[in-house]
């Protein structure tokens, strides 16, 4: 089990890394993961495949808007679209129940509604009964895609995201001492292909802890914790497979 990393002491260069937090003596609030101040002014597509299908989702959120227009649409091989049926969409809180089932197969059976960046839509395939089979289902996930703030922006096709969960003293419910955050680092194939590496550090970290080398297979995922308190920033230091580097500050302010 890997311990999440203090950023009071942060160098990491990433794209794999899977942790479980040991609370100790705390213990960590349940509430949903806030996401991070945003520098959206495009659209943001992002695809999620199931059973041969897909769900994809396109958001456009301005900066420091939380819920944010989206589409959905389902995509698939002509054959599986003529056998769907119906699709119901759903995307808790804002519509924790499907309303009338969409049939409209011209549009790819898209929904425009409104939904927090980060959080779920969900949407329910039902398939056309076949030769007396019962009705089968296919049950699609994604998240709404945004992008966090950075400083430069990332190239046209990249983006981080980043959120948040409160880590509260036990005794002390309702004053979180310090966050537990995220940062993935996605973007387009051909985007992601141009990266060699990354190294994420604290800007006002000067220690000298040992590199940890990943692969972007896993989406240069790094995940540890920030005090609580303004100006805390993480430094990204992008090397491309050009031999150039870039280095981008992504301000981390939690909005929950």
């Amino acid at each position: 089990m890997n311990p999440i990393l203090r950023l009071s002491s942060i160098t990491i260069l990433v794209a794999l890394w899977a942790t479980t937090t040991a609370c100790g003596a705390s213990t960590q609030n349940d509430n949903r993961p806030a996401p991070a101040p945003l520098q959206q002014t495009r659209d943001i597509t992002a695809t999620f495949t199931s059973d041969g299908f897909t769900l994809s989702i396109t958001a456009r959120c301005e900066r420091d808007e939380r819920a944010c227009p989206f589409r959905a649409e389902i995509q698939a091989p002509a054959a599986l679209l003529e056998s769907i049926q119906q699709v119901e969409y759903t995307f808790p809180p804002e519509r924790p129940k499907s309303q009338a089932p969409i049939t409209d197969a011209s549009t790819n059976f898209r929904l425009e509604g409104k939904q927090t960046v980060g959080d779920s839509v969900y949407a329910k395939v039902t398939l056309r009964q076949r030769d007396g089979a019962p009705l089968r289902v296919v049950v699609l996930e994604g998240t709404l895609p945004f992008s966090a703030e950075a400083t430069p922006p990332l190239p046209a096709g990249l983006r981080f995201e980043t959120s948040y969960r409160p880590w509260y003293l036990e005794g002390a419910p309702h004053e979180p001492v310090e966050y537990l955050f995220k940062v993935r680092l996605l973007g387009d194939v051909a985007a992601i292909k141009q990266i060699k590496s990354v190294k994420y550090q604290l800007s006002t970290d000067d220690s000298k802890r040992p590199l940890i080398p990943r692969n972007s297979e896993t989406e240069y995922f790094l995940e540890g914790r920030m005090p609580k308190k303004e100006g805390v920033v993480i430094v990204a230091t992008i090397r491309w497979a050009s031999g150039q580097s870039t280095t981008h500050t992504i301000p981390l302010r939690p909005r929950l």
